[in-house]
């Protein structure tokens, strides 16, 4: 039945070729109880493995039922193992964590039987073995013998011609030991029976052949006949004799084909695709510690795949700040601007109607505010900055404070930092403040720091209930002389939401200012008169007045100029009445009618001075600070900002707006304003990085399962052992992963919808913006990416599992 012809096996270690065993020549068949013995180191371990298929041979010929083997490849040894070999290992090499009937089991289910044959078979053979008792029992709590009978359970359930057992009784005690060793005997009847061993005494009375090997040859191949403790195993089935002979060389090929053909070998079936998934479940639940560390792996797999590809998403819909640069500082995708279409104001209505549609989170009437940034101080500007714009008018102490002259009085600075200013109706009232109170009047402010930020409670103490000064940051000149006195009432911390928001624009600013409707009209004109457009006409002669690039001349309030008029310097009352040379003194010019009109985004209003000339030098028009306040100050909104409480759903909301009769303009459509080649290239770079940021996530993502994976290593030998094949290693595998998967998806979908929908105060505002960028499609795709970086996960580690021979793969884990 099975014949080594000058068979021999090597090893290689570190360039060192040793012999495992040499020439070694052997004929088994039916019915016979062999031992192979000998001295340790002399082969026959080493031979064992090589009949059982765990392990190759480098020389000679193996034939089973006169077929030879060497040109078996991976696969054929694993059919072969799976067809023929039962093995019994010296230690056990039972799943530990499976009970004793998962255990048996297993071999069935690798062998392709389904579950109604597998319950009652396992049963039966427990029942054979003697572990009824234990049958829901976890190997890894049964004694030595006790494993034992179960590995010998399990070589039985497959139902193979041949039986190996590796010192099946080193580990027991003796009376488990000779029970072993009779059980084996009785099975000896149908079946080959191969058993190396140390103790031959413990086998003597049962084996019909003994084989020694010394220094990897034979030394001795002697039979015996049976002796009367095992007669009654000599027939069984099949009428197999085993009556004394001497060893042949010959191969009877009519006697092997009879022989074949009357012998059962176990079925050839393969794992089915159900018991593959079974099998992949039961691996998953079986180990908890292994199942959290892994569930832990594909939520991290999970939501990095779903941060980068929103993060895709979320540059595909980026802003391009650059385009809008020198017109619009705030380029928040929230904020969409809107102006009527018949270029009339905004009133109440209009506010209410805006404010019902959907996804407006409220307006913000001062559309200029979220342009601006001021001053923020204790002390005017315009007595600290000097004629070069520098600190000359601050006087600096020995102890290190920086003081100026205010009404007389020396005056410390306590504080100067950058503040915007928003509206009260972007917050809710009911907000818990670190002290003080919401603003009542005109006058008053609440201010909002980042928490942990650079501003101490020292110097929270000193602004809190005191008087700043706001003056424009937009430009140096014109709005020197304008200022507006505000009493801050109470202090309060932004959250994370707004810092985000606040990071998102391209202005920067350490404080924000909330106020009442009536202060931010009279702050808005801080920074009209520093940005818009002014036009001084005398007759058909216009002059612009206004921050550059637009002109070198500015407004700037004086207090010193009469009410309703406007000082002009020489060169510009030259321009502005040339024909008046020779004819009267320019220079005393009185009671002129000049016209200054403002000409910007947001208002168009017109306003009769006097004009009064000077021939000082100077590149200022001086003008009263209370004509400039009633010129700038708008009574009329003709622009204003909606802001979107998820700019996801902006091209919706946009369109609601127009069907209400408005005008919209989103920063995000500098986009279109792309050329064909441009977009292009943006959208390579986009999945350039979306393609890295997920190699990267992948390849961490493999290393850390591969390790939390090697835990399984020893189980997957052991699977390849009994006759599993690669797809069945791989299957179970795949399935296993796949389950962990789906719990992880699951996890991680049910808390992104939550985030989606309901929002979260413990997740960053970073990412619950990321999260909104995924629509119900975006899950498909994100679902279909996620499977198929673990179905190459799963390939990746079952491939490298089969690189080696079986037994080889078990030595490194064991």
């Amino acid at each position: 039945m099975l014949k080594l012809d000058r068979v021999s096996k090597f090893y290689s270690t570190n360039g060192v070729v040793t012999a495992g065993f040499s020439k070694v020549s052997l004929d088994f068949e039916l019915g016979e109880f062999v031992a192979i013995t000998g001295e340790s180191g002399s082969g026959k371990s080493t031979l064992l493995n090589v009949i059982s298929g765990l392990d190759s041979y480098e020389e000679g010929e193996m034939y089973i039922f006169g077929q030879p083997t060497s040109g078996y490849g991976s696969s054929d040894m694993e059919e072969y193992r799976k067809r023929y070999i039962g093995n019994i290992f010296q230690t056990f090499n039972l799943i530990n964590h499976y009970t004793v009937y998962e255990n048996v089991e297993l071999v069935l289910l690798l062998a392709g039987y389904d579950a109604a044959e597998v319950r009652e078979r396992v049963e039966d053979i427990i029942h054979k073995v003697g572990l009824d008792e234990y049958r829901n029992t976890k190997t890894s709590k049964l004694s030595g013998g006790q494993k034992q009978r179960v590995a010998i359970a399990r070589a039985l359930a497959k139902e193979t011609p041949i039986i190996v057992a590796d010192e099946p009784t080193g580990n027991l005690d003796v009376a488990s030991a000779a029970d072993i060793i009779k059980l084996l005997s009785s099975l000896s009847k149908d079946k080959l029976i191969i058993i190396v061993t140390h103790n031959y005494e413990q086998v003597e009375p049962y084996i019909t052949r003994k084989i020694s090997m010394h220094d990897g040859r034979i030394a001795e191949d002697k039979r015996f006949a049976r002796s009367d403790a095992n007669a009654e195993n000599i027939t069984g089935d099949g009428g197999f004799n085993a009556s004394p002979g001497i060893y042949s060389e010959g191969v009877n090929s009519e006697k092997e084909s009879s022989e074949k053909n009357r012998i059962k070998v176990a079925r050839q079936g393969k794992l089915s695709k159900g018991n593959t998934l079974c099998l992949g479940t039961r691996n998953a639940f079986s180990l908890p510690a292994k199942l959290l560390l892994l569930l832990f792996v594909f939520i991290f797999l999970t939501t990095g795949t779903f941060a980068s590809y929103s993060n895709y998403i979320g540059m595909k819909n980026g802003i391009s700040n650059s385009s809008w640069g020198y017109i619009f500082n705030n380029t928040s995708p929230d904020r969409v601007i809107l102006t009527k279409e018949d270029g009339s104001s905004f009133n109440d209505s209009d506010y209410e109607r805006i404010k019902a549609i959907e996804n407006i989170n409220y307006v913000e009437k001062n559309d200029l505010l979220m342009e601006s940034n001021f001053e923020f101080t204790n002390v005017p500007k315009s007595l600290v900055y000097g004629s070069d714009s520098g600190f000359d008018n601050v006087m600096y102490s020995d102890d290190g404070t920086e003081t100026v002259m205010l009404d007389g009085e020396e005056v410390e600075i306590t504080f100067w930092e950058q503040a915007a200013a928003i509206s009260m109706d972007s917050m809710s009232k009911d907000r818990e403040l670190v002290k003080g109170r919401f603003p009542e009047s005109k006058e008053e402010v609440l201010i909002l720091i980042e928490e942990g930020g650079f501003l101490d409670d020292n110097r929270l103490d000193d602004m809190f209930n005191k008087y700043a000064y706001l003056e424009s940051n937009n430009a140096d000149f014109p709005s020197d002389g304008m200022r507006v006195p505000v009493k801050i009432v109470g202090i309060g911390y932004s959250t994370e939401e707004e810092v985000n928001a606040r990071r998102k624009s391209t202005m920067w600013h350490n404080i924000t200012m909330v106020m009442t409707q009536e202060g931010l009209d009279r702050v808005e004109a801080l920074p009209l008169v520093a940005t818009c457009i002014t036009e001084l006409r005398v007759g058909s002669n216009i002059l612009t007045v206004g921050p550059p690039p637009w002109s070198d001349i500015w407004l700037v309030a004086d207090s010193s100029v009469e009410r309703g008029k406007v000082i002009v310097p020489q060169f510009i009352a030259s321009f502005l009445l040339p024909e008046s040379s020779g004819a009267m003194d320019i220079f005393n010019i009185t009671n002129m009618s000049v016209e200054l009109r403002t000409r910007s985004k947001y208002f168009d209003r017109k306003v009769n001075f006097n004009i009064e000339g000077t021939d000082e030098i100077d590149t200022r028009v001086h003008i009263h600070p209370d004509d400039l306040w009633e010129m700038y100050m708008p009574s009329e909104k003709y622009q204003i900002s909606a802001m979107l409480k998820s700019d996801l759903y902006n091209v919706e909301t946009r369109a609601l707006i127009e069907e209400a009769g408005y005008k919209t303009l989103y920063l995000n459509e500098t986009a279109d304003k792309q050329s064909a080649i441009e977009k292009a290239l943006m959208g390579a770079m986009r999945i350039i990085v979306l393609v890295i940021l997920l190699a990267v996530l992948f390849f961490v993502v493999y290393f850390i399962t591969k390790l939390i994976m090697k835990s399984q290593n020893v189980y997957y030998s052991t699977v390849r052992m009994l006759g599993g094949d690669e797809k069945a290693c791989s299957g179970t595998l795949l399935a296993e992963l796949l389950v962990i998967f789906h719990i992880a998806f699951v996890l991680c979908l049910g808390l992104l919808l939550k985030v989606k929908f309901l929002g979260s105060n413990i997740l960053p505002a970073y990412f619950v913006r990321l999260v909104r960028y995924i629509e119900p499609w975006d899950y498909v795709i994100l679902y279909i990416v996620v499977l198929a970086m673990t179905l190459l996960l799963a390939y990746r580690y079952s491939s490298q599992m089969f690189k080696k021979t079986a037994m080889n793969a078990y030595r490194e884990e064991v």
